[in-house]
């Protein structure tokens, strides 16, 4: 019997609307004899708007893959945009 246990929800950027995602362990998805999953739920304004399940064998890609956005990300705001402005905040002409 599948069973689901939720084990975070993270609260998504957008700032006027209840963006998430939910993150389950899954049991036996797909019967008895089958291997558990990470679904991942997108939910928009608290409406269900997809859905996707992740085998167990590709978890640790998926998180490698994150770290490099993480990185990618740390390595492009590395420089201080108003840096050069010697300024705490951007002006504009």
């Amino acid at each position: 019997m599948k069973t689901s246990t939720k084990i975070d929800s993270i609260r998504l950027a957008h700032h006027f609307k209840k963006d998430t995602i939910n993150l389950f362990y899954v049991e036996k998805p797909y019967g008895e004899y089958s291997d558990p999953v990470v679904k991942i739920e997108i939910l928009e304004n608290d409406k269900l708007t997809g859905q996707l399940e992740i085998p167990f064998e590709n978890i640790d890609n998926l998180i490698e893959s994150l770290q490099k956005v993480r990185e990618k990300y740390e390595n492009d705001n590395a420089l201080d945009i108003h840096e050069e402005l010697s300024a705490n905040i951007g002006g504009g002409q």
